[in-house]
């Protein structure tokens, strides 16, 4: 019980500090820790909480049935290949669902690319990283504004609100639409405009 507390009490601070203009710099690790793991792998953000980040920054994508999954690009062939090691994965995201992306892929090692080796680490849920942060960092959740209203709805879902960055808002009217359409609570907001 008392670990528990320790890291909730150290979660709790992140966030107190994310909020205060006058808070303390905070660490910020982008797509998890792709020098040891696959990037945007669980494996990876489990990794950057371990070494006490502050915030971990992973990039999403929506399967065929709605889900979220951590991958940067829209396409596998970059970051994945097929469970049986004899091909290259040439799927999109959105073509695929979450049942068929645990299955029949495997994440390649670090940025993956064509001569990345091929690991046993399976594509991560969005839902497992916000389980995983909870409470003891941010995820900062680039591009998430395109889905604010699911990933909100999922991390209130999960009690997990506080330590969620919904990345990408790019005007001050959309943010405003969402942050009345959603109730409370919200995800935090990161945005991009002049």
């Amino acid at each position: 019980a008392k670990t528990q507390t320790a890291k909730i009490s150290a979660g709790n601070e992140i966030v107190t500090s994310y909020n205060d203009p006058k808070g303390r710099e905070l660490c910020l690790a982008h797509q998890g820790d792709p020098r040891n793991f696959p990037e945007n792998s669980l494996e990876g953000v489990q990794s950057c909480i371990s070494m006490g980040v502050d915030i971990v920054d992973v990039d999403v994508q929506r399967t065929k049935d709605g889900q979220f999954v951590l991958m940067k690009d829209k396409d596998l062939s970059r970051m994945c290949t097929t469970t049986d090691g004899k091909s290259e994965a040439t799927a999109r995201v959105s073509e695929e669902t979450l049942a068929d992306l645990l299955k029949f892929y495997y994440l390649r090692a670090q940025h993956g690319g064509a001569t990345a080796a091929s690991t046993k680490y399976q594509i991560a849920t969005l839902k497992d990283a916000i389980k995983a942060c909870k409470g003891k960092c941010m995820l900062m959740i680039n591009g998430g504004f395109a889905y604010a209203s699911e990933i909100n709805t999922l991390a209130r879902s999960l009690g997990a609100t506080d330590y969620v960055i919904i990345k990408k808002a790019a005007d001050t009217s959309k943010i405003q639409s969402f942050k009345s359409s959603a109730g409370l609570p919200v995800c935090h907001i990161c945005a991009y405009y002049s």
